[in-house]
């Protein structure tokens, strides 16, 4: 197999609906041509509408769903839960071993 064969000598055409890039007077693209957006862009409503929501959603996680005293009395009440289910758990054994 050749170079030849494995290279193409010309460059492939343009795929079907691509837009043709606007070229200089010598034949090189012109990189100097504003962007067109591929999409609709959002409107200023539209925008002001998301960050307000997205805005709200921020505040919404970063409040704790319950206060620190309430958070500590249920702390609290799951170690009391467990003292005495681990007390209750081994009276039950002992119970069994005998």
């Amino acid at each position: 197999m050749s170079l030849d064969d494995a290279v193409p000598s010309v460059a492939p055409p343009a795929a079907a609906g691509a837009p043709q890039r606007p070229t200089s007077p010598d034949g090189y693209p012109n990189i100097n041509v504003p962007a067109a957006a591929a999409s609709p862009q959002l409107s200023e409503s539209d925008r002001q509408r998301l960050t307000g929501e997205l805005e709200g959603l921020r505040q919404r996680q970063a409040t704790p769903p319950v206060s620190s005293a309430q958070a500590l009395t249920e702390e609290e009440r799951l170690r009391l839960l467990a003292r005495s289910h681990g007390d209750r758990a081994l009276s039950e054994i002992d119970a069994a071993g005998q």
